[in-house]
């Protein structure tokens, strides 16, 4: 199973999200991205559950 871990800035320059992958024995990140635009996150979200933190 993929999650997808995002944390929101005011602007792209601060903002990051991980892709996790789930394995039987913990977990993996497959990608990482800091300064992550809009529609980025839009776009791995539709494929993802998604987890958000908002400051």
């Amino acid at each position: 199973m993929l999650t997808l871990g995002v944390d929101l800035a005011a602007a792209d320059k601060r903002t990051a999200m991980a892709l996790v992958e789930w394995v039987p024995d913990g977990a993996v990140v497959r990608d990482l991205v800091l300064d992550a635009s809009d529609a980025r996150i839009v776009a791995v979200s539709e494929r993802s559950p998604t987890g958000r933190s908002s400051p």
